[in-house]
């Protein structure tokens, strides 16, 4: 039986697997010596018991509205989020004049408290689209500025010689536009769609809003449940993980798709 050899992306992935594990092994170790030292489970409940809760959340029908109410409205407006920061993004990159104006409402949405943006869409949005219009005004920002940094970053003789060559709309805007936009754009994505879970649910936590998991971290609260209040967070951690895995791939499914497209309209014009 032939030897397995391992390709070099094996290579890297496996310690990397390895140490992430440990990690995390390590910080549950730290939390079952933590919670035994307070020795009050209101305070600070052992792992074996949030676990225990947790596995019983999963097989209420409950737990599932809430975590699939919460991920549409934060999809939802992720999305609006991507699309206008992206757009405006470029917008204003080619027109000086739309960058100054729209400077001071970015720099508004950067430094007013995110707290005082609830209340204000309490107000005009009420609570349940208040988790959506949250996600819009905290990624907007991040995308349009990583928009702009992307497309500043394109190199001037690549950007020359296609002039020279009189390089097609298309083949220019995939191999050259994205190419320089495509590693700042992504860590703005991952950076937006992590801010939106956090600033969402905190939303949907102060709003009330019905049959969300901010609402189910709300009841929570009130009743001291904090085994229920660990076991959420731990399913909030896994639920914006796997979404994200999920969106960064199809990204980069959009990507190839994109450069499909992109490469046989190029052919033509």
């Amino acid at each position: 039986m032939a030897d397995y050899k391992f390709t070099r992306k094996e290579k890297i992935l496996k310690p990397k697997i390895f140490y992430r594990i440990l990690s995390v092994v390590f910080w549950i170790v730290v939390w079952w010596i933590l919670a035994g030292l307070i020795g009050n489970a209101i305070l600070l409940p052992t792992p074996i018991t949030v676990l225990g809760q947790l596995w019983s959340m999963l097989f209420q029908i409950d737990t599932w509205i809430a975590v699939g109410t919460s991920l549409l409205h934060i999809l939802l407006g992720f999305f609006i989020a991507t699309v206008l920061g992206i757009g405006m993004g470029i917008f204003a990159f080619h027109i000086p004049l739309a960058a100054r104006l729209m400077e001071p409402l970015i720099t508004f949405a950067k430094s007013v408290p995110i707290a005082a943006f609830i209340v204000l869409a309490m107000l005009w949005f009420g609570a349940d689209a208040l988790s959506s219009v949250i996600a819009v005004l905290v990624a907007f920002p991040i995308l349009y500025t990583n928009t702009i940094t992307g497309l500043g970053n394109r190199d001037r003789k690549l950007l020359e010689m296609a002039q020279v060559m009189h390089m097609p709309r298309f083949k220019r805007i995939y191999y050259i536009d994205s190419r320089a936009m495509q590693p700042v754009l992504y860590a703005g994505v991952k950076t937006a769609y992590g801010m939106c879970w956090k600033a969402a649910i905190a939303a949907e936590m102060i709003g009330i809003a019905g049959r969300t998991i901010g609402e189910e971290l709300y009841m929570a609260k009130i009743y001291i449940e904090t085994a229920d209040l660990f076991a959420w967070m731990v399913l909030i951690m896994c639920c914006a993980w796997v979404s994200e895995r999920i969106l960064i791939k199809g990204l980069g499914i959009l990507r190839k798709l994109s450069g499909l497209l992109f490469g046989g309209l190029s052919d033509n014009i």
